[in-house]
């Protein structure tokens, strides 16, 4: 396809979620006005939907659905900022040609968690891409010092959007080192190290692919059958960690930042993915079990259950927000929209998909903040401590989707224990399942046992009742 836009943005990978977060934001700020050039996509593995892409000249429907102002909303939208697809694998040297393009300035990217991890790989023939992403971008990145020389303003901004903690520092990091392993210049290091931007990022917006019994409604919609036709929800964020001079270069030029988008940029990413780990997944981990006990299918149909509703409300709000590192106005509001996003009607999350691996789900989401709120207030927060109750309350009634060492764990200490107080005691105090030994909380295990024997004996509905 001939766009006449300059290429100002690299795109490793073409998935539903870089295509439905990145590339929307990419093609709203150009509607705007605020982005005067395209985006190019790479797919950096041998099977992809690059070639589709490309058939259809970078186009396809993104449908954007969620609650707004409490009423449903649907937005359909042609995404038309991408101006060409290439497989990384099948003809290297065009994406190589990219690289002395002087208008190219970001590179996104999502590889997968495993896509940014360092293996040892030879420097490949010429006109081969080299194995590994990371190596990927090394290469490019030499064949750019290569043909636009050491200058500063060669260099680009990488934001990777991969969902590992460190994702642009270890990026660089294996860069460098695989710039020395193969003994390329010293001077390609240091240009690195001077011009070009690694920035870790944390990403938020839930896209998915179509349902497949929602196609032919939608091929009837459109009029014809759009196959990268992609789904997310309403909401946005993109919390972008960068050094202070590329800090300040992104305020004033990055085409979201200057459309009004909910890009937050900032030189310390934890708090906020502390705050996101805690009240968007943990809200997920310390309701769906009970959610699940109650009878209820989906975050929907438990968030239309006005009990369950003010449990979760309730334990973002008065026991999860005040633990976390941010002003307490702030993490509130982004609880609210968390709150808003689960009663999404369009959304169809079934409550066994969370539920997968829950225990250390919830030693990771969830246990901080009991901690927390222990650490801060001198008692137990009620319903954080009955979402405990109510995980050891399913795993002893559901089949469970769990690690075998997690099961094994867990039935080791039911078979040990003859009554089901000395058992829940023994389960808290492995530190093998929690990291730590939760029976020395003063006041939890009895907590625990109180809740759990409620929800064995009177069901999930009367004992989160008893919580409010």
């Amino acid at each position: 396809m001939t766009n006449p836009k300059p290429i100002r943005v690299l795109q490793f990978g073409e998935g539903n979620f870089l295509r439905g977060f990145v590339d929307w934001m990419f093609d709203v700020a150009r509607q705007a006005g605020e982005f005067d050039g395209s985006v190019v996509v790479v797919q950096p593995i041998a099977r992809g939907t690059a070639a589709l892409l490309d058939r259809q000249a970078g186009r396809y429907t993104l449908v954007l659905q969620g609650l707004e102002d409490g009423q449903p909303r649907e937005i359909v939208r042609e995404i038309s900022c991408i101006s060409r697809a290439i497989s990384a694998v099948d003809d290297w040297p065009a994406v190589l040609e990219l690289a002395g393009d002087a208008d190219l300035r970001y590179v996104v990217s999502n590889t997968t968690e495993v896509g940014i991890t360092y293996q040892q790989e030879r420097r490949p023939e010429p006109g081969v891409a080299p194995m590994s992403f990371p190596a990927k971008v090394t290469e490019f990145l030499f064949a750019r010092f290569s043909m636009l020389g050491p200058r500063d303003e060669a260099g680009l901004v990488f934001l990777p959007c991969e969902l590992i903690e460190r994702a642009g520092g270890t990026l660089r990091e294996i860069v460098l080192r695989l710039a020395g392993e193969w003994r390329l210049p010293d001077a390609f290091a240091e240009w690195i190290g001077r011009s070009c931007a690694f920035c870790d990022t944390l990403v938020d917006r839930i896209v998915s692919g179509l349902p497949a019994d929602d196609i032919a409604a939608w091929d009837q919609r459109l009029g014809h059958h759009d196959p990268l036709l992609c789904v997310g929800e309403l909401y946005h964020q993109w919390v972008i960690q960068a050094p202070a001079g590329t800090r300040q270069k992104l305020r004033d030029e990055f085409p979201p930042v200057r459309a009004g988008m909910n890009v937050l940029l900032t030189d310390d990413l934890g708090p906020y993915r502390t705050q996101k780990v805690r009240l968007l997944n943990g809200g997920h981990t310390s309701s769906v079990l009970l959610g699940s006990l109650a009878g209820f299918q989906t975050v929907g149909e438990m968030m239309a259950d006005p009990t369950m509703r003010r449990f979760l409300s309730a334990a973002m709000l008065q026991e999860i927000v005040p633990t976390l590192p941010l002003p307490r106005e702030q993490s509130e509001t982004f609880a609210h929209a968390v709150l808003t996003r689960f009663e999404n009607p369009f959304l169809r999350h079934r409550l066994e998909a969370i539920a997968q691996y829950s225990v250390s789900k919830w030693r990771v989401r969830v246990l901080p903040s009991l901690l927390g709120y222990v650490e801060r207030f001198g008692r137990l927060p009620r319903r954080l401590t009955l979402s405990l109750a109510g995980l050891l309350a399913y795993y002893q009634r559901k089949d469970c989707v769990e690690t075998e060492s997690t099961l094994a764990r867990l039935a080791d200490h039911r078979a040990a224990c003859e009554d089901t107080s000395t058992q829940l005691n023994s389960i808290l105090a492995d530190e093998s399942l929690w990291g730590q030994d939760l029976t020395k909380i003063p006041g939890l295990t009895a907590s625990v046992a109180e809740g759990y024997k409620r929800l064995m004996a009177e069901g999930a509905d009367a004992a989160v009742t008893a919580t409010q």
